[in-house]
């Protein structure tokens, strides 16, 4: 009601969330319903200082105050200690912190109760 106000438009954020599946190449089912869910990818990263650290405690405590199942992916052995280190870890569950995204998307899939095709 008050984004027009505001230069805003209401119904944005699913707005943005259709651009974002678009340009991730979302075309399943799968692709729209991940909202439910963040995945933290880390496959690139070659390591994280005390800054990114805070920003990505962050990013877990308001997944799961929406009541987001929060996924880290990829991330190597520095990565890990540093954020272990920080506490950051802590909050997620153990089967949660995964070593590649066919993991992730795989255990997405049934968390959703989706059809999910192993990449051949």
């Amino acid at each position: 009601m008050f984004a027009g106000c505001f230069g805003g438009l209401p119904g944005a954020g699913a707005t943005m969330r259709t651009v974002v599946n678009v340009r991730a190449s979302g075309r399943t089912p799968i692709s729209g319903a991940l909202h439910a869910l963040v995945m933290l990818d880390f496959s690139n990263v070659t390591a994280v200082d005390f800054t990114s650290c805070r920003a990505i405690d962050n990013i877990i405590h308001d997944a799961r105050d929406a009541q987001r199942k929060i996924y880290l992916i990829g991330a190597n052995v520095k990565v890990k200690l540093m954020l272990s280190t920080q506490g950051i870890l802590l909050g997620l569950k153990s089967n949660h912190i995964l070593d590649t995204r066919q993991e992730a998307l795989e255990q997405a899939a049934q968390i959703l109760d989706l059809p999910f095709e192993k990449a051949q």
